[in-house]
């Protein structure tokens, strides 16, 4: 994939630059890549953002020197990035748990996992067409102007609101992007299709479906590689994390989720991603 291309060429001007003034801006910069586009692409495949991970770079490089290596705790401060002995010795501690001091005297060398590694696992992870490691999200009230109806004809569904809008324009939509809500239950098998909106108004063409705000576990699914493996790999998540989050009902106690449309859809594409939203609670 071109993304993961991306990522790995700016994770090696990382590796040879992290004792600079670095930030993802300065990153993407270099590749000619849009911060907003590259911070969202490096955290979903190496697992962190790029200000961890360029922290986390310095960090494993300065255990080194200190396991093997006579340099002062100074000397490595600066050799490794940081730019006081105060923010690195507070910054240290808190990752390792332990002060530098102590840190050299156990001899311990840190094992930096590789970009590499990192890479293997993130493609593993979509096989099935599913990054089944989710961004958890919080989001507002929702209210969704569109379509709505059986959810086996999502195709026809689609179809309407298109034609719709082609012809009667959302006024008060608040962007571009697109939901696709589902209902799903024993007895329910409902789909609302729309933009979001700031206020329900008067245009009797449209439906409206209000959502109250939730916390959700943002699955991205690769559309090209299908949608057929998401919901064992939803279903394995939710059981693998379920001391922590619960998964929320609808108000008439069917499952619902939101399949979110933004910039990163693009079709058939190889690239294309859809963003699926499970509600979800945590466990206090």
């Amino acid at each position: 994939m071109q993304k993961i291309e991306s990522v790995m060429r700016a994770v090696k001007y990382i590796d040879e630059h992290y004792t600079e003034e670095l930030d993802f801006k300065k990153v993407a910069s270099k590749f000619y890549i849009s911060p907003y586009y590259f911070h969202r692409i490096f955290s979903s495949i190496v697992g962190m953002t790029v200000t961890e991970y360029i922290k986390e770079r310095r960090l494993y490089e300065a255990g080194i020197y200190l396991s093997t290596t006579n340099k002062s705790i100074i000397d490595i401060c600066y050799e490794c990035g940081f730019r006081s002995s105060q923010s690195f010795t507070r910054t240290f501690k808190n990752f390792f748990q332990m002060s530098p001091s102590r840190y050299r005297k156990l001899g311990d060398i840190p094992v930096f996992i590789s970009v590499n590694n990192r890479i293997s696992q993130f493609k593993k992870n979509i096989e099935g067409g599913i990054n089944v490691e989710p961004r958890i999200i919080e989001c507002g009230d929702l209210i969704i102007a569109g379509v709505t109806g059986n959810g086996s004809e999502t195709h026809k569904l689609w179809e309407e609101f298109e034609t719709l809008i082609s012809k009667i324009d959302i006024k008060n939509k608040k962007t571009e992007d697109c939901y696709e809500i589902r209902f799903y239950g024993e007895n329910i098998n409902q789909c609302h299709i729309g933009y979001e909106v700031s206020s329900i108004d008067n245009t009797d063409r449209y439906s409206f479906m209000e959502l109250p705000a939730s916390k959700y576990a943002a699955f991205e699914i690769y559309v090209s590689k299908g949608y057929d493996s998401s919901n064992e790999a939803i279903d394995k998540w939710l059981e693998d994390n379920k001391n922590k989050y619960i998964e929320i009902l609808a108000k008439d106690g069917s499952n619902y989720a939101i399949e979110f449309y933004d910039d990163r859809f693009k079709g058939e594409d190889e690239e294309s991603i859809v963003e699926l939203w499970i509600p979800i609670k945590e466990i206090s």
